[in-house]
């Protein structure tokens, strides 16, 4: 059974993503978002309930930076043994503005 409240699209771009400390941050690739959040593809899943600050673009270069803080609500571990499992991390939006919902539900719609 899906648990999702919000429709998701396939959705590929880098996204900037800085870690508790702030000091630390990786770019790492979309497999989907939705108006709630974004999994990201990643063989290192951070724990669930860490906090992360992300940066990305929906539009290419031209489209504004959408700026949220976040956080991991659920992990997908790899498994070797089975290829068609993407690892990686759920992460909710926390504090979406306006302009950028507005973006990406434009982008889901």
């Amino acid at each position: 059974m899906d648990k999702r409240e919000a429709p998701r699209i396939s959705f590929s771009t880098m996204v900037n993503v800085k870690f508790e400390s702030l000091e630390e941050f990786s770019s790492l690739c979309s497999k989907n978002i939705s108006i709630k959040g974004i999994f990201l593809e990643t063989d290192d899943p951070l724990p669930v309930g860490n906090s992360v600050h992300l940066e990305f673009t929906v539009a290419g270069d031209d489209s504004p930076l959408i700026k949220v803080d976040g956080r991991v609500t659920r992990t997908v571990k790899p498994e070797p043994d089975n290829t068609s499992i993407i690892p990686g991390m759920g992460i909710e939006f926390l504090n979406l503005d306006l302009e950028s919902e507005f973006i990406i539900q434009s982008l889901i719609e």
